[in-house]
């Protein structure tokens, strides 16, 4: 009795763990479900706009290999009153890069002397301190 009552338990035990690995399962498969109706409507909507017409006309790209019809391009877009902005960012671009660098260069030549002050006044320091 003592041996039927430990398969009933085990029995218990067994049927309970499948319960849960069913109810896994389930909600796996109903993520699985969402997971695909999404990827349906995606689907669905690449497809249309796949079969969308076409107007070629919208797209319009400079020729690389004909450089006339390039330079040509540019002088219509940059009109005078474009170009003097353009040149006038270029040289205010130019200006602060300029001035980037000359700080930069002044500070990699000060330093060296402002440590060397700070050694000056740390051994006066040290000498009035044994005095």
């Amino acid at each position: 009795m003592l041996e039927v009552n430990g398969y009933v338990t085990s029995l218990k035990l067994l049927l309970f763990v499948e319960q849960q690995t069913v109810a896994k399962w389930r909600s796996y498969l109903q993520l699985i479900h969402y997971y695909r109706a999404g990827l349906q409507k995606q689907f669905d909507v690449l497809q249309s706009m796949i079969n969308a017409p076409v107007d070629n006309n919208k797209y319009k790209f400079i020729s690389w290999k004909n450089e006339k019809n390039l330079f040509f391009q540019l002088q219509k877009t940059l009109t005078l009153e474009n170009q003097a902005i353009v040149f006038s960012i270029v040289f205010v671009a130019l200006c602060l890069l300029f001035i980037c660098l000359v700080i930069s260069i002044s500070h990699k030549y000060k330093t060296p002397q402002q440590s060397r002050d700070i050694e000056v006044l740390i051994t006066d320091r040290q000498k009035n301190r044994k005095l």
